[in-house]
């Protein structure tokens, strides 16, 4: 099951998915528990490449929604641009992201914001699991748990 606001993308995702041979269902809509409620209560989710874009608040929003939909141990990924550590990665961030997205919604994700908003959202263990660096800026890898004795 996926989920974007975007029908270009949606779109791109359907065609990758019948040339892997997935059976998967789309929706046009921003996250919410509201926008995937007829779903099955996932195990699993994933964010890629949507944090840095949106403002701090929708942030914390988006992670709140998803952390209320998943099933009592369920765990989430985010892949997105993290924490901007070295000079280099910084310089690279500010003159391609933070140019195309804006400064505003970008520099809370180069701060280091998503591990903090991750765990104030409920989730526990979050950790980064691994930094891939781009010619774009640092793209974290993160994961977190919602906690098994918490209700749906």
């Amino acid at each position: 099951m996926g989920i974007d606001p975007d029908g270009d993308a949606i779109e791109i995702a359907r065609a990758k998915a019948r040339r892997a041979g997935i059976d998967v269902e789309f929706r046009r809509a921003m996250m919410s528990a509201d926008a995937v409620a007829a779903w099955p209560t996932p195990s699993i989710a994933t964010l890629c490449l949507v944090l840095h874009q949106v403002r701090l608040d929708e942030k914390m929003r988006l992670l709140s929604e998803i952390h209320s939909v998943l099933e009592p141990g369920g765990r989430l990924f985010v892949a997105d641009y993290g924490e901007q550590t070295s000079w280099i990665m910084r310089k690279l961030f500010r003159a391609t992201i933070q140019q195309l997205d804006g400064i505003a919604d970008t520099q809370p994700n180069a701060d280091g914001v998503l591990i903090p908003l991750m765990s104030r959202a409920g989730f526990v263990e979050v950790r980064e699991l691994r930094k891939f660096n781009t010619v774009t800026g640092s793209i974290s890898i993160i994961s977190a748990m919602k906690r098994a004795e918490e209700p749906c």
